[in-house]
């Protein structure tokens, strides 16, 4: 949480990914296993977005520093948005693919052994405040530096970020439908 890298601090909110997916892997169990691959392409998509996003920040700031790059809110209103969805994303907020795959994984870990439930609930919880941590350090307060953005984003960033975001969720609605599909039929 003290990191003063942009770039660092995003690679460290992936730690927490890969570290659940090891452990997945070391404890082979089928529906640890499912989540574990959903969780590999949504952390695929989000992270490489959220990359996007610090570049996209770096373009107008020349600088990578934390400090610097405050109050982008008030200058990138647009930008803010995306980088919300990713964020969002990221840490497996309400309705995104990686909670699901987290509810996955955690099922599939805590029937293994009942000890794993406190370090799952911290690896939960630090995701969640790092991530909250990088949005809210980037968007809000004022910038150290009189350097002002370009005020808007270009059409190419604008397709390149959403192109993050979109399919995250439309897998989700695609497993929604499918999840819905074999409830159905077993009911029948």
């Amino acid at each position: 949480l003290r990191s003063r890298d942009l770039k660092v601090a995003i690679a460290y909110s992936s730690v927490v990914h890969i570290r659940i997916i090891i452990t997945v892997l070391l404890r082979v169990r089928v529906l640890g296993l499912i989540g574990g691959v959903w969780i590999i392409i949504a952390h695929g998509l989000t992270s490489s977005g959220i990359f996007r996003g610090a570049n996209i920040i770096y373009e107008r700031r020349h600088s990578r520093r934390l400090g610097v790059n405050k109050g982008v809110l008030s200058f990138l209103p647009s930008f803010t948005t995306y980088w919300f969805l990713l964020i969002v994303i990221n840490f497996a907020g309400p309705f995104t693919l990686n909670l699901f795959s987290e509810i996955l994984i955690i099922q599939s870990l805590i029937s293994i052994s009942s000890y794993t439930i406190l370090p799952i609930r911290a690896l939960c919880f630090f995701s969640a405040a790092y991530n909250i941590n990088l949005y809210a350090s980037r968007q809000q307060g004022c910038s150290s530096n009189t350097l002002k953005y370009q005020e808007e984003l270009t059409l190419r960033e604008i397709v390149v970020l959403f192109r993050h975001c979109w399919p995250c969720v439309l897998l989700l609605l695609i497993l929604n439908l499918l999840i819905n599909s074999i409830t159905s039929t077993k009911i029948l």
